[in-house]
C-alpha cells in the first residue's frame, strides 16, 4: 500500500513539473534577434494614484476599568507521586 501511495506521488510531482515547464515555454516569446523572453516587462515601473489618508477622530473610550479580581479556592489536590 505504501509503495503505490510513493508511486502515486511521485507521478503526481512529474506532472505538475511537466505542466510548471510548459507554461513557462508557453509565456515564453521571441525578440527581433531570436532570443526567448520571459516576463518582458520586469523592470516596468507602475504608477496607481494614493489616496490621501483620512483622518477621523476617535470616539471610543480607550481606558477600559479592570474588574476586581476573582479570588477562587483550588479544588484540585495536587498528584500523589508513587514510589
Amino acid at each position: 500500500m505504501m509503495q503505490r501511495i510513493k508511486k502515486v506521488l511521485a507521478i503526481l510531482l512529474a506532472v505538475c513539473f511537466l505542466a510548471t515547464v510548459t507554461a513557462g515555454a508557453v509565456s515564453a516569446h521571441a525578440d527581433d534577434n531570436g532570443h526567448y523572453i520571459v516576463h518582458e516587462d520586469h523592470h516596468k515601473q507602475i504608477h496607481k494614484p494614493v489616496p490621501p489618508p483620512v483622518h477621523k477622530q476617535v470616539h471610543k473610550s480607550v481606558h477600559k476599568p479592570v474588574p476586581q479580581p476573582v479570588h477562587k479556592p483550588v479544588i484540585k489536590s495536587a498528584p500523589k507521586i508513587r514510589p
